[in-house]
């Protein structure tokens, strides 16, 4: 029992590092495409702006403002607001034991296989794929180092690179990933760190 436990342990640390290393990468490759499209609307305002005889300096600017009003400006002034992403029972609580020293760092709500999951806020999706020990997961970034979590879904509908807005359908619900019944793994991070998900939450 106790080589059992170990065993299982190590899998889901194992699985918790992989999708780090995941996000990671994934995040690295969204912002250097962010940083080519800015660089690619200033090299065309500048040249617009040549042609037609404006300041290039000015042109640049509003350019660079306009592509700043795109960005997304994290979650922590809806703390309590937010939309569940899925109507169902808590089955599994933030920080309750889960295996040996691990402890959940989400919240596990139950609900029907094939039911719609929701993003909680506008954001981009960095992570759309199978992984070990959360099955089919999305990982939303809603900028300001927020992150939002959805596993052991059934199918994802969205993409890597995708934009979704708060409410939109991104993922259908199921049991992938090992767990014994069908529900949504829902996960919210700031900074790396996971945070209790339910005090974001709308009552």
């Amino acid at each position: 029992s106790l080589q059992d436990d170990q065993k299982q342990l190590a899998k889901l640390q194992a699985a918790e590092q992989q999708m780090q290393r995941k996000i990671a990468e994934a995040k690295k490759r969204l912002e250097a495409e962010r940083k080519r499209k800015k660089a690619e609307a200033i090299a065309r305002a500048r040249a617009k702006a040549r042609e037609q005889g404006r300041s290039e300096a000015a042109a640049e600017a509003q350019a660079t403002a306009k592509a700043a009003q795109g960005d997304y400006k994290g979650i922590g002034k809806q703390r309590g607001t937010l939309p569940w992403p899925l109507h169902g029972p808590l089955i599994r609580h933030f920080g309750e034991h889960r295996s040996g020293e691990v402890t959940w760092k989400g919240i596990l709500i139950g609900g029907s296989q094939g039911a719609s999951v929701s993003a909680i806020a506008d954001g981009d999706v960095v992570f759309a794929d199978w992984l070990e020990g959360f099955g089919n997961v999305l990982v939303i970034d809603h900028g300001n180092g927020y992150l939002s979590l959805y596993g052991n879904n059934a199918s994802l509908l969205k993409s890597s690179g995708d934009s979704v807005r708060r409410g939109e359908a991104i993922a259908q619900v199921g049991n992938s990933g090992g767990q014994p019944q069908a529900g949504l793994y829902f996960e919210i991070r700031w900074q790396g760190k996971p945070v209790n998900p339910a005090s974001w939450l709308g009552r």
